[in-house]
């Protein structure tokens, strides 16, 4: 318990400036628009898909994308967390408003979110914030581990895999981000080498 405190350190509540407020909101009307934009692709041979009950529930909760006290309470009760997360973040575009945003720090970076039910933090930022590659894994950690799945995220995809499976584009995007430089004599790591 204490490493995860370590990793994710959340801060008080505040109120949001506009610009943030209306990049929540549209965030917000995309995902009740398009459900879709959360489930990941599949690049596996499962026999059953482990997201298929839970977009179900998401389906259902799409239908009250305007009725933000329906949603709220939908965020509060049930047991599949994903699917409560994703009520609550719609729940904002059902308000037009954020009232107060919550702040976590997440590998040196601040990242603000709207409380919304009885939702884990976690799943709140990873699926509030769907559209970062890094922090859109903290909506699916969860249950991949428990499923003993892979997910890889780059871009704006996500790909599922029963078996370690990395997508060339994911191994592309990866190897461009790394800090190293790579040439025909090796891997440079930027300092310089020092002789013993």
């Amino acid at each position: 318990m204490a490493e995860k405190n370590k990793r994710l350190h959340i801060r008080g509540v505040k109120q949001p400036s506009k610009r943030l407020e209306d990049d929540v909101i549209g965030r917000a009307k995309d995902l009740a628009d398009n459900p879709g934009l959360l489930r990941p692709l599949c690049a596996g041979n499962c026999r059953k898909c482990v997201f298929d009950k839970v977009f179900k529930d998401i389906d259902k909760y799409a239908k009250y994308r305007g009725d933000e006290q329906a949603l709220i309470k939908m965020a509060s009760k049930g047991l599949d967390s994903m699917a409560k997360a994703y009520a609550g973040t719609i729940s904002v575009a059902a308000a037009g408003k954020v009232p107060l945003m919550a702040t976590a720090v997440i590998g040196g970076q601040r990242v603000p979110y709207v409380v919304r039910g009885t939702v884990p933090a976690p799943l709140l930022i990873g699926c509030q914030h769907y559209d970062d590659p890094k922090l859109r894994l903290l909506y699916y950690n969860g249950l991949i581990k428990k499923q003993g799945l892979h997910l890889y995220s780059w871009g704006d995809k996500s790909v599922c895999s029963d078996a370690p499976n990395m997508p060339e584009d994911y191994l592309y995007d990866t190897w461009w981000e790394t800090p190293y430089k790579f040439d025909g004599d090796g891997i440079d790591c930027g300092h310089e080498a020092t002789s013993r």
